[in-house]
């Protein structure tokens, strides 16, 4: 979710509510702890963000899921041409231990912000403690500089219908434009669409660590960030993926890594189409149980939670 530009004098309390409200929409089907997460930049702009967990008990915590909906739909530049830096940062849930920011999410405002960059925790509606980035994380990789970046869809209503596959291309060839990729040089973008038609786009960021957002993640992030899930365990709500790395000609099948397969799994059903593209066509079409063959999910989880009730009531059936 992006929120429109607002002017740098507005209070960081007039924005709580829009953090919380995050929160509400955040994907936490096991652990249920949500977090909601807030970005304003040094130019008064701002981007929210929701956590979205797996099966496997990984995903995103909220700030780095508004990190992605950023870079992913403002690009890495501000419109003078200048680094875009985080300046200021709320996280809100339920209680403060549960979104106080750990080792990983520090290290990713590090390397999009500042030492100086302020983070507010939020609970209740309002902000109970802030802190200085420097104050929570001694020693962080600094950030390396960042050239090439452009704006690209995020979301886009095609309403009832498929898309030409060139325009389709197209959205994820503007996404790949935007990747952050300054260790490895490896640019990935990636589109979704949903069974309503709905078009969310993302691209992979890196971070000094040897980590990141992958494509696929950061558009599934967008997706959730904008729709939420209305409390359902496996949204199957996506029908088709598509993701492009490579170079023209070279051949290479960019399928999506493990760890994306699992956050794809998460959100797709059996049959959900999966197609690898280099920058000028699609190089392979399979479907999401072809990838993930015998996979572990939501359903895994449901099915456990059942039989624990069921054990609980001395054998009874629980409802479905």
């Amino acid at each position: 979710m992006t929120l429109a530009v607002l002017r740098p004098e507005i209070s960081i309390d007039a924005l709580v509510p829009f953090a919380m409200a995050a929160v509400d929409r955040s994907y936490v089907a096991y652990s249920n702890v949500p977090m909601g997460a807030l970005l304003r930049t040094a130019s008064g702009k701002v981007f929210v963000g929701s956590s979205i967990e797996t099966a496997n008990y990984d995903g995103l915590y909220a700030p780095e899921s508004a990190i992605g909906t950023m870079i992913s739909t403002d690009g890495w530049q501000e419109g003078d041409g200048s680094p875009k830096r985080i300046a200021e940062v709320i996280i809100a849930g339920r209680n403060i231990d549960d979104i106080f920011p750990d080792g990983r999410v520090l290290s990713r405002l590090r390397t999009l912000g500042s030492e100086d960059t302020v983070i507010h925790l939020a609970t209740d509606g309002e902000i109970k403690e802030v802190h200085l980035l420097k104050q929570l994380l001694t020693r962080a990789p600094a950030p390396k500089s960042a050239e090439g970046f452009a704006s690209t869809l995020k979301r886009h209503e095609t309403g009832i219908g498929l898309p030409p596959e060139d325009q389709r291309l197209k959205w994820t060839r503007a996404a790949r434009a935007t990747a952050y990729a300054p260790y490895s040089g490896y640019r990935v973008g990636a589109m979704l669409r949903t069974t309503t038609g709905e078009i969310y786009t993302g691209c992979n960021i890196e971070f000094g660590r040897n980590d990141g957002l992958h494509g696929e993640m950061v558009a599934i992030g967008n997706m959730i960030n904008s729709l939420g899930v209305q409390g359902r365990l496996g949204r199957t709500g996506i029908e088709e993926i598509l993701v492009m790395g490579g170079e023209v000609g070279d051949g290479v099948i960019c399928t999506p890594c493990g760890k994306c397969r699992q956050f794809i799994r998460e959100f797709t059903g059996e049959k959900a189409a999966i197609l690898a593209a280099g920058p000028e066509d699609i190089r392979l079409r399979i479907m999401q149980g072809e990838l993930l063959p015998h996979s572990f999910g939501p359903d895994n989880i449901l099915s456990a939670k059942r039989a624990l009730i069921q054990a609980e009531r001395g054998g009874a059936p629980c409802p479905a």
